[in-house]
């Protein structure tokens, strides 16, 4: 599946921020020393490329697991991104239910 992060981050009061999903964790990934890094590079350059990433519900959870254990993002970008990615799951959930 193909979770889109092409999206600036909101503030508390839900305006734009300059930042924009798909660099910011473009970049986490990028500059983390943990993980896989084969695919955690091929997803910040997917990011980077394209603002998207294409993956499974176990990637998700992977994912999901990063952002929450990574030490250089913020809580408001990490709860948006976290967000984001079980919106993920719930659009996978329903092709499932619906397939």
């Amino acid at each position: 599946m193909k979770l889109n992060f092409d999206n600036q981050f909101l503030n508390l009061v839900g305006y734009p921020l300059k930042e924009k999903m798909d660099d910011t964790l473009a970049n986490a990934l990028a500059i983390s020393t943990e993980g896989d890094a084969e695919k955690m590079i091929k997803w910040a350059m997917s990011l980077v490329n394209y603002g998207e990433l294409d993956i499974n519900e176990d990637e998700i959870m992977y994912l999901k697991n990063f952002i929450k254990t990574n030490k250089t993002l913020t809580n408001i970008a990490k709860a948006q991104l976290l967000d984001r990615l079980d919106k993920g799951l719930n659009d996978m959930d329903n092709v499932n239910i619906e397939g």
